[in-house]
C-alpha cells in the first residue's frame, strides 16, 4: 500500500513500482529525480538520479549512501552528455508537464536515445495538445507502448478539496495518516477509468522493447565530479549556445 497525499499519486506510484519490480539488471535512470525519492522502486544493479537541483541530489545521496546509487546534475532539455542506448530503464514522472509543449517531444526523444535496445521507458505526460506528438515519438521507437490514464474526476475532486496547491493548512490535513489512507481508498477508483482517456488529465506511458540497435556502455567517467558519487552533466541550452556564437 503506497500512501500519498493525492489519490492520483497513490495510483501512479503503485503502478510504476509494480512495473519497475520486473527489472532487476543493468542501469536504471530516474530523470528529474529530486532528492532520489523514487530510489526504493528501482531494482536495477545501478541507479542514476538526474536533476537540475544539485542541493536536492546531495540530500538524496546522503539518504542512499551505497555505491550502487549515483547522481548527475543536468538540464532535462540538454541530455547529450549521457551515453546512447545504455540504460535498461529510463523513468520520468511528474516532469514533462513542466516542459513547454513545443519542446516536449524533443525531450522525450532524448529519453528514448538513452534507453538501451530491448529496454523500457516509463513516463507521465499531460493529456494536452502535445500528447499525440509525444505518443507518436514513443511508438516509433518501441514495440510495445501502453497508456494508463489517471487523475480522473474523483482524484481531482479530492485533491482540489484537500490538497490544493498553495493551501498549506489543507495540505497539513491531507498529510496525516488517516487522510493518506482516505486518498488511497479514493485512488482505487482510478482503476475504473485507467483504460480510457475520457475524464482523465494525465497518462502514464509504459514503453517496452526498444527496437533501435544503437547502444553504448553506460559510464559517467567522462563527466566532471562534484563529489564521490555526484557528476556534473550541465550543458547550456542550444538557444543560449546560438546566442553567444560568434558571427561567421
Amino acid at each position: 500500500m503506497n500512501l500519498q497525499m493525492r489519490p492520483s499519486k497513490c495510483f501512479l506510484y503503485e503502478t510504476m513500482s509494480r512495473a519497475l519490480s520486473e527489472i532487476t539488471s543493468g542501469v536504471g535512470v530516474d530523470v528529474a529525480s529530486g532528492n532520489l525519492k523514487n530510489r526504493w522502486m528501482f531494482k536495477t544493479e545501478l541507479y542514476v538520479g538526474i536533476d537540475i537541483n544539485e542541493t536536492r541530489l546531495r540530500s538524496g545521496l546522503k539518504t542512499h549512501p551505497t555505491p550502487d546509487t549515483v547522481a548527475a546534475v543536468a538540464d532535462l532539455r540538454v541530455m547529450d552528455a549521457f551515453p546512447t542506448g545504455a540504460a535498461t530503464a529510463v523513468v520520468s514522472t511528474n516532469t514533462l508537464h513542466h516542459i513547454d509543449r513545443t519542446n516536449r517531444v524533443s525531450v522525450v526523444e532524448s529519453l528514448v536515445r538513452m534507453t538501451a535496445p530491448g529496454g523500457v521507458l516509463f513516463c507521465t505526460t499531460p493529456l494536452d495538445t502535445a500528447f499525440p506528438g509525444v505518443l507518436a515519438a514513443l511508438e516509433r521507437s518501441f514495440d510495445d507502448v501502453k497508456c494508463v490514464y489517471y487523475r480522473n474526476v474523483f482524484s481531482r475532486a479530492y485533491e482540489e478539496l484537500l490538497a490544493p496547491p498553495g493551501r498549506a493548512e489543507r495540505g497539513a490535513i491531507a498529510a496525516t495518516k488517516p487522510f493518506r489512507l482516505l486518498a488511497w481508498v479514493v485512488s482505487r477508483l482510478e482503476h475504473l477509468t485507467k483504460n480510457r482517456p475520457a475524464g482523465c488529465t494525465f497518462a502514464f506511458i509504459l514503453c517496452r522493447r526498444k527496437s533501435s540497435p544503437a547502444s553504448e556502455s553506460f559510464s559517467l567517467s567522462h563527466l566532471p565530479r562534484l563529489d564521490e558519487r555526484l557528476y556534473d552533466a550541465r550543458r547550456p541550452p542550444p538557444s543560449l549556445v546560438a546566442s553567444v556564437r560568434p558571427p561567421g
